[in-house]
C-alpha cells in the first residue's frame, strides 16, 4: 500500500519497485494528531520525510510561514549533511508521514541519478523561493510596523466592527474591540478563520470578482450587503465596506461592518446578553467554552493543571417551591455572590442552568482539587439570609481535571457532569471525581434512555398485576399494577434496570400517565365483576408527583374512564408525603378530595414524623419487605408490631409486602396485619391472567 502511495509522488516515479519495497521496509511510518509537533527548530536532523496523508505547517519563531501538503517531501538537506532543523513542523490535521533515514539514501539511492537530481532541483527551487519570500516578508513586516501604532488608535476607537484580512487567502489578521465583542470570536479564534467564514451570504466567485475589481483600481472602495454570522449563531443583515490598506500592505484590506449594531455600546450590550447570565451577572454556558480554552492555553504555558467543578444545589426545586420564585432567585444570587467571594481573581465561576454552577480553577497539584472541593462544601454549611428567613442548602460537586480527564471542553464538561450526578446518587453534600467508568455508565444510561423513548412509542411497556389478599383467608382485596418492559430482543427487562433512568430523564412523566390510564381502563373492565371492595394500586414517583400537570391529568383520566375514584389507590413514598412544602401538602389534600385512596409505600424505611402521619389523609401503610423477610428476628418483629399498632390507632389498614412462605403469613396474621402481598399467593401476572383470577374470585 505504501509503495503505491510513493509511486504517485513525482520524484519517486523514476525508482524501480524493488527499491521502493526496500525503502518502505527500512523506513518508519509516523502518525501525527492535529497540532502535534514532528520536530522543532534547532533540533538535529538526519532524515527526510514524505507526507503520505494530511497537511503540516512550517513555523519559524512561532510564526507559520508555509503549508506542506500530501505528496510533498522535506528535510532534504539531511541528504547532504546533518545539521539543525531550520524550522518547526506541526501537523495542521491528522497526518501520516514516511521517515527515511539518512543512511538509506547512501545505501539505496545514490546510484539512481534521476531521483537525486529531482531532490537537488527541489532544494534549489526552495532556496530561491525562500529568498523571495523573505524579501517580501521583510517589506510587509516593515510596513506593518510603521502602520501598527496608527492602526491600533484608529480601528480600536471606531464604533464599527472592523476586520483586517489578507487577500487572496481571505485569512483574518486582526479585529478591533467592537468586532471582538460583536462577532464573538477571540483573537486566537479569528486567526483560524477567513472572511467568508463570517460573511455567509456571498459566494466565493462573486466575492473574488468584487475584490479583483477593487484591486484593479476600477473601484476605490467596495460596498455590498450580506449576512454576518456571529459565533453564537445569530445572523444579521449587514453592509460591508472594504478598503485597501495601502501600497506597502497591498495584500491587506479593511472590512468594515455597518449593520443594526452600529455602536460599540450596542455591540457590548449584545455580547453581555449573549454571554452573561441576566440574574447573577456570571458568565453563562455560551462563554464557558472560551474560558476553558483560555485555561487550557494558560495551563500549557505554565505547566499547570486546572479543574472543572460542576456544582448543583440539592433539592432546589423543593426549596424554590417552598420559598416562592422571587425568593428562589434571590437565593441563586446569594449563592453566586458567595462563590465569587470564595474564588481567586484568576478563577472563573459561571452559571450553567437553573441551579447549576461551574467553577474553573488553576491548580498546582492534583491534591488541590480535593482540598478545594472540601472547602466548597464547608462554605455551604453557613445559612443564607433570604428576606427574613435563614435558608440552608447543600450541594453536590462533580470534578474533572485537565489534562488527565480530557483535552477539549466537551469531554471535560461531560466528565464533570457525570461525576456530579454520581455524587448526587451518593447523597447530599458530597463530591465525586470523574473516571472513565462514569462516562461509560452515562453512555449506557443514554442508550437505555433512547431505547425507553422508542419503547413508549412502540408500545413495548405492559402492566403486570400482583394480588393483595386478606391475611386471614386469602380473599383478594386489591391488586398492584407493576410496570414491565417487553423488550423485542431481551424479553422482560427488570424494573430496577430502567425505572431510575426513566425518572432521571423525566420520561417517567409520560410513562406515569400511561400507567395511570392503563390501570384505570383495567378498573373499568373489572367493574363488571361486581368486586366493590377491589382497588388497584399505582406507584407514583417523586418526579411525577411534583409535576404541575398531575392533578389535571388524573382528573382527565377519571372523567374519561368514568370509574369510581375510590377504586384507584396511589402509593407514595414517605419522602413525598413528608415533604413539608406548601405545594406538596396542598397536592396531597387535593388528591384526597378527588376521592382516590392514598397509601404510604415502604413504610418504616424513611424518617416519618408522627405529627405528619396523624394529619396526612392516607388510608393504608405498606410494610416494607425488608422487615418481612427477616420477621423471625426479634427486632424486625417488634418493628412490624409497632407499625401495625400505630396504624390501628390511626385507623389505617396495613399491607405487608414480600410475603413468601406460610410462617411469615401466620406471624403477620397473629399480629393482626390486614393484608399481604407476595409470592406466597401469586407472582405478578399479565392482564389476561389476573382478569381470569378476579372473575373466578367474584363467581361471575
Amino acid at each position: 500500500m505504501l509503495v503505491g502511495q510513493l509511486k504517485e509522488i513525482e520524484i519517486f516515479q523514476s525508482l524501480p519497485e524493488e527499491i521502493l519495497d526496500q525503502l518502505v521496509s527500512v523506513s518508519k511510518t509516523i502518525h501525527l494528531d492535529a497540532n502535534e509537533t514532528l520536530f522543532e527548530e534547532g533540533e538535529a536532523g538526519a532524515s527526510i520525510f514524505i507526507i503520505l496523508k494530511g497537511r503540516l505547517g512550517l513555523f519559524k519563531e512561532n510564526q507559520e510561514i508555509a503549508l506542506l501538503w500530501q505528496g510533498q517531501f522535506f528535510g532534504e538537506m539531511a541528504v547532504i549533511e546533518e545539521k539543525p532543523r531550520s524550522a518547526t513542523i506541526i501537523a495542521s490535521c491528522e497526518s501520516q508521514l514516511l521517515e527515511i533515514p539518512q543512511e538509506v539514501f547512501y545505501s539505496l539511492l545514490n546510484k539512481h541519478y534521476d531521483f537525486l537530481l529531482s531532490v537537488l532541483k527541489t532544494m534549489c527551487q526552495r532556496a530561491r523561493g525562500s529568498i523571495q519570500d523573505l524579501a517580501l516578508g521583510y517589506q510587509k513586516i516593515r510596513a506593518q510596523e510603521q502602520l501598527s501604532t496608527q492602526l491600533n488608535q484608529i480601528i480600536d476607537s471606531s464604533p464599527s466592527e472592523i476586520l483586517i484580512f489578507d487577500y487572496p487567502s481571505g485569512r483574518l489578521v486582526r479585529a478591533n474591540t467592537a468586532a471582538i465583542h460583536g462577532i464573538g470570536y477571540l483573537h486566537n479564534e479569528l486567526h483560524k478563520l477567513t472572511l467568508l467564514d463570517i460573511l455567509k451570504d456571498i459566494p466565493l466567485d462573486e466575492f473574488t470578482a468584487k475584490m479583483d475589481s477593487l484591486i484593479s483600481g476600477k473601484n476605490g472602495t467596495l460596498n455590498f450587503r450580506t449576512v454576518v454570522q456571529r459565533k453564537n449563531g445569530n445572523e444579521n443583515p449587514t453592509e460591508v465596506i472594504i478598503h485597501p490598506m495601502g501600497h506597502a500592505t497591498e495584500s491587506l484590506f479593511l472590512a468594515i461592518f455597518k449593520g443594526e449594531q452600529t455602536s460599540h455600546a450596542a455591540s457590548l450590550n449584545q455580547s453581555l446578553n449573549n454571554n452573561y447570565d441576566a440574574l447573577t451577572g456570571l458568565p453563562n454556558r455560551n462563554l464557558v467554552n472560551d474560558r476553558i480554552q483560555f485555561f487550557q492555553a494558560y495551563a500549557e504555558r505554565h505547566d499547570a493543571l486546572f479543574t472543572i467543578i460542576v456544582l448543583d444545589i440539592d433539592n432546589f426545586k423543593t426549596l424554590n417551591e417552598a420559598l416562592g420564585p422571587q425568593a428562589g432567585d434571590e437565593l441563586l444570587k446569594l449563592v453566586a455572590k458567595r462563590l465569587v467571594q470564595y474564588l481567586r481573581k484568576e478563577d472563573t465561576v459561571a452559571r450553567m442552568g437553573s441551579d447549576e454552577f461551574l467553577l474553573l480553577l488553576i491548580l498546582k497539584e492534583e491534591q488541590d482539587a480535593s482540598r478545594m472541593a472540601k472547602k466548597l462544601l464547608q462554605m455551604f454549611e453557613g445559612a443564607f439570609v433570604v428576606g427574613n428567613e435563614e435558608v440552608r442548602v447543600s450541594v453536590s460537586l462533580g470534578i474533572s481535571m485537565y489534562p488527565h480527564d480530557g483535552h477539549d471542553p466537551v469531554t471535560l464538561l461531560l466528565g464533570a457532569d457525570a461525576a456530579m450526578h454520581r455524587a448526587k446518587e451518593q447523597g447530599k453534600s458530597t463530591f465525586q471525581f470523574y473516571n472513565a467508568s462514569l462516562l461509560t455508565r452515562a453512555a449506557n444510561q443514554l442508550k437505555i434512555e433512547n431505547a425507553l423513548y422508542r419503547a413508549l412509542e412502540q408500545e413495548e411497556f405492559v402492566l403486570y398485576y400482583q394480588p393483595k389478599v386478606s391475611t386471614a383467608d386469602f380473599k383478594i382485596m386489591g391488586v398492584e399494577a407493576l410496570l414491565r418492559w417487553q423488550h423485542p430482543e431481551r424479553g422482560l427487562v427488570p424494573p430496577g434496570e430502567f425505572i431510575p433512568i426513566a425518572e432521571s430523564s423525566r420520561l417517567i412523566i409520560p410513562l406515569g400517565e400511561w400507567i395511570l390510564e392503563t390501570a384505570c381502563k383495567a378498573i373499568q373492565e373489572w367493574s363488571t365483576y361486581k368486586l366493590e371492595h377491589l382497588s388497584v394500586a399505582v406507584n407514583i414517583s417523586g418526579y411525577q408527583f411534583n409535576h404541575s400537570n398531575l392533578l389535571q391529568t388524573l382528573e382527565q383520566i377519571l372523567n374519561k374512564t368514568k370509574i369510581f375514584p375510590g377504586h384507584l389507590e396511589l402509593e407514595l413514598t414517605e419522602t413525598i408525603l413528608l415533604d413539608d412544602s406548601k405545594g406538596s401538602m396542598d397536592r396531597i389534600h387535593q388528591l384526597r378530595e378527588m376521592g382516590v385512596q392514598l397509601a404510604i409505600d415502604d413504610f418504616g424505611t424513611g424518617y416519618s414524623s408522627l405529627t405528619y402521619l396523624r394529619d396526612l389523609p392516607v388510608h393504608n401503610l405498606k410494610i416494607d419487605r425488608s422487615f418481612v423477610h427477616n420477621i423471625q428476628h426479634e427486632r424486625n418483629l417488634a418493628i412490624i408490631q409497632a407499625i401495625i399498632t400505630l396504624a390501628q390507632t390511626l385507623k389505617l389498614k396495613t399491607i405487608a409486602e414480600g410475603v413468601e412462605n406460610e410462617d411469615e403469613r401466620e406471624l403477620l396474621n397473629n399480629l393482626n396485619c390486614d393484608q399481604i402481598q407476595g409470592y406466597l399467593f401469586c407472582r405478578p401476572i399479565p392482564f389476561d391472567e389476573i382478569s381470569r383470577m378476579l372473575k373466578e374470585s367474584s363467581g361471575s
